[in-house]
């Protein structure tokens, strides 16, 4: 019986630990003996681990589609967003999902993609003109950046706008997240059940969060392409310039994104403490921001040649605008030890201006910018002065300086005193010439003196 009883107790972890492989990381046996030395059987740990595994191979999953979407074509884009969006539908056990645009000047939200399930009517073609006014609380709820889940669709009130919309296409659940680029909501994506009810869980709201992030990676990547196109154009009229716009390009779009791509396949394939996971979602701050700052600035430079920027001048204090626009201004010199001085003039405190100061703010912006870029060490000033005709703005640096045959060059795009220095520094090379226009849509002029080794001064006027 004693022999009977230790071979099957042999047999019976051999069995057991054969059952569970799929589902473990590690078994750990300790054979038990009677006081005669033979084993009558074993004693058995095993981690069951079969929820890391799966998270761990969605977030793979999602790196892998981050590393897809870098090189494919533009026009293949649209073909490869269906395709995730019926990977995560899977994920979820969804029946339909799909990515909605908001179009704030027309106060409409449309249907742009869908994926539905077999068996699931698409809704697509009937969802092209949505009117943000029968939906006032969704909309608020993306504005805001918050997640909508709605466990019930019957339990909205029947003169719900949203119920209205819903209830027709047999939606039973529904989960959305806001598509947000740099605090402004461009549109969201969402998944209806609609065979069965469904509460979705923490782990599925970490995972469609990613994924809703990487949306708006490939949007922003579509939406930059095709403006690569109309400033290649452009750039075409000089030989410099357009070795200058692809070098940039390159450098300045594949570097943040391979740094986020890095980072996501860290996240997803290794177990990291909570501070080491914090560092490395800073650096994946740090490169989602460089490259926001990126494709904003070839935004901005696009609507400044189509002539699609408005000027929108009300009266406003200048003072009180001046001390709040440099204390958030202070944030960008959090990563150098360079000082920020900030001067006010003594009189002037009741005075108003007319103009807009959303093209003020990112026109001093560009220039403290520009002033930290090259400056190591020192400091940086800003400041303002009143004349009868004007006001004057001046960012001073005590940074490396320009030599003074280029600083016409500097006002260029894509240009950072000459070709070797682009690389030295990062950025688009299309900050000053942005503020340069935007100076000019405003009715004023900017200059710069500079002296090598000594530092830069950059005035910029508007009239009063």
């Amino acid at each position: 019986m004693r022999k009977f009883g230790a071979a099957a107790a042999r047999a019976c972890t051999i069995t057991l630990s054969l059952f569970l492989i799929p589902y473990i990381k590690r078994i750990k046996t300790v054979p038990v003996k009677n006081a005669k030395g033979k084993i009558v059987r074993n004693v058995g740990t095993a981690l069951n681990i079969s929820n890391v595994k799966n998270f761990q191979h969605t977030l793979t999953l999602l790196a892998n589609m981050a590393k897809l979407f870098i090189n494919i074509p533009l026009n293949h884009i649209s073909e490869e967003i269906e395709k995730t969006l019926e990977t995560m539908g899977n994920f979820v056990d969804a029946d339909r999902v799909y990515i909605f645009d908001y179009d704030w000047e027309k106060q409409i939200c449309r249907n742009t993609y869908e994926w539905c399930n077999e068996g699931i009517t698409p809704e697509i073609k009937q969802l092209q003109a949505v009117s943000i006014d029968d939906i006032p609380w969704w909309v608020d709820a993306h504005k805001k950046g918050n997640k909508l889940a709605i466990s019930d669709v019957n339990a909205l009130k029947p003169d719900d706008g949203v119920k209205k919309i819903l209830e027709p296409q047999g939606v039973k659940s529904l989960f959305t997240l806001p598509l947000m680029q740099s605090g402004k909501c461009i549109g969201f994506i969402g998944f209806d059940s609609v065979r069965n009810f469904h509460r979705y869980s923490k782990r599925e709201e970490v995972i469609l969060t990613f994924f809703s992030e990487l949306m708006v990676n490939i949007q922003n990547r579509k939406a930059q392409e095709n403006l690569l196109v109309l400033e290649k154009e452009k750039a075409e009229q000089s030989d410099k310039i357009k070795t200058a716009f692809i070098n940039t390009i390159s450098h300045e779009i594949r570097t943040p994104l391979n740094g986020i791509l890095g980072i996501g396949q860290m996240l997803a394939e290794t177990d990291f403490s909570s501070e080491e996971r914090a560092e490395l979602f800073n650096g994946l701050s740090t490169s989602s921001n460089r490259l926001m700052n990126t494709i904003t600035d070839y935004m901005d430079m696009s609507m400044i040649f189509s002539d699609a920027v408005k000027v929108d001048k009300m009266e406003f204090l200048l003072k009180p605008w001046f001390e709040y626009i440099t204390k958030k201004a202070k944030d960008l010199f959090s990563e150098k030890n360079i000082h920020f001085d900030v001067l006010f003039p003594a009189d002037h405190n009741a005075l108003k201006v007319t103009s807009d100061p959303m093209l003020l703010e990112k026109i001093l912006y560009k220039l403290l910018d520009n002033a930290i870029k090259f400056t190591n060490e020192g400091s940086v000033t800003c400041t303002y002065k009143v004349t009868s005709k004007h006001i004057e703005f001046l960012v001073q640096d005590t940074g490396k300086g320009v030599a003074t045959n280029k600083l016409k060059l500097i006002f260029e795009m894509f240009s950072q005193e000459d070709s070797s220095m682009t690389r030295g520094h990062e950025g688009s090379g299309l900050g000053l010439k942005i503020a340069k226009e935007l100076v000019v849509l405003l009715g004023g002029e900017i200059n710069v003196v500079s002296k090598i080794g000594k530092g830069s001064i950059f005035t910029f006027t508007i009239p009063l």
